[in-house]
């Protein structure tokens, strides 16, 4: 039997925006994007949804639907980057990940109860560490196919679970949309309305050989899925293959010393990435681009796969083992070759435990009190 979690976020743009400026919670927050077709909403808040606003609609239709709405533009880079958190903290339970846009994702948890007791469990600690993560709350619906899954995040409140039992599926799907099944377009739509069939309960009463009759192929699938049944599977797509850490000192670019500060940071960072997702590096490579325009690449492949900020800065280090007076104007380190972590190699050649230790020490007090409650000095990854 499949356990398929179905993770969303409804207002994901918006809530984050509310985060950002306080004096705007609880109020009607439109998020918009400009085209070269025009400018249309990517994000509302449930505020602004209450009064008719939804996603892809123009921004002249939702300023007449919501008078008194907040615009503001969209910020990719911030939502991106609450986003990754996200699937970070969902890469963890499975490595069967399939990222649906930045605020929703399917995972498929079958086959690790050993580790995590059951799928509501895991939906529990997911909810909670996205909550310490990114102070929005997440909606998750469980259940045997992701159709089913989906259809049940779609149904609860923000923080809400609702775990649908085996031969629930064609129950929680019943009062939906028929625009919620997956191919199920303005056309199609249209032609099932012309039909009479408005949800996916009444499109399920219908025999198929009708609904073939109307719509060849597509009808039978639309049948099928009506009924709940959806084999398809939970494709891998994340985490990266790379992760990677960039520095650009803009208009005043730094001295060739001043980028062993910078890749101590920057391993840090790198680090942190490799401990969420429980993964070694097997690749380190660095690119510096200098003010007269030359760039430096290169790579290095240990004997060992690394994770520790000590080994990204010592290896990254190495690659800048040549003089130069040139200032630099950005920095590229990444890690690539990425593979499962196992458990800490102990040496009696140097203090790998305590190494380990304190960096396990610094991520708890991180997780509690922010990135910034401590910062490495670089005599520590020294």
């Amino acid at each position: 039997m499949r356990s398929i979690l179905h993770f969303y976020i409804s207002s994901f743009c918006a809530r984050l925006e509310q985060l950002r400026n306080p004096e705007t919670a609880g109020k009607p927050v439109i998020i918009t994007h400009r085209s070269g077709n025009g400018e249309f909403v990517v994000s509302a808040s449930p505020e602004a949804k209450l009064q008719g606003v939804r996603e892809g609609i123009t921004s002249r239709r939702a300023g007449r639907y919501c008078p008194d709405g907040i615009f503001l533009p969209v910020d990719w880079k911030m939502y991106k980057e609450a986003s990754r958190k996200v699937m970070d903290i969902l890469s963890y339970y499975s490595p069967l990940l399939e990222p649906q846009g930045l605020d929703r994702a399917y995972i498929d948890v079958t086959g690790c109860f050993a580790l995590f007791e059951s799928p509501r469990f895991i939906a529990k600690e997911v909810q909670q560490k996205v909550m310490r993560a990114i102070k929005v709350p997440t909606s998750i619906g469980i259940a045997e196919n992701k159709l089913a899954a989906s259809a049940a995040a779609s149904v609860v409140k923000a923080g809400g679970c609702l775990e649908v039992k085996p031969g629930g599926e064609k129950e929680v799907l019943a009062p939906l949309s028929v625009s919620f099944l997956p191919g199920v377009g303005e056309k199609i739509e249209k032609r099932l309305l012309a039909l009479g069939i408005l949800t996916i309960g009444e499109l399920a009463a219908i025999p198929e050989r009708m609904l073939a009759r109307q719509l060849g192929i597509t009808g039978s699938r639309l049948h099928r899925l009506a009924q709940g049944i959806d084999p398809s599977p939970v494709m891998a797509l994340y985490p990266p293959e790379t992760f990677l850490s960039e520095h650009a000192f803009g208009d005043h670019p730094g001295e060739p010393e001043v980028v062993q500060v910078y890749l101590l940071r920057m391993s840090d960072e790198l680090s942190g990435k490799l401990s969420d997702r429980n993964q070694k590096a097997g690749k380190i490579s660095l690119r510096l681009e200098f003010e007269n325009e030359e760039v430096y690449s290169g790579s290095y492949v240990p004997k060992i796969s690394v994770s520790s900020i000590r080994e990204i800065y010592v290896a990254s280090k190495r690659l800048i083992g040549f003089e130069t007076e040139e200032r630099i104007v950005s920095i590229k380190l990444a890690l690539s070759d990425l593979r499962a972590a196992g458990e800490i190699q102990l040496s009696y050649l140097d203090d790998t435990e305590r190494r380990a230790r304190l960096e396990a020490l610094l991520r708890n007090v991180r997780s509690k009190f922010g990135d910034h409650a401590l910062v490495l000095g670089e005599a520590l990854a020294a």
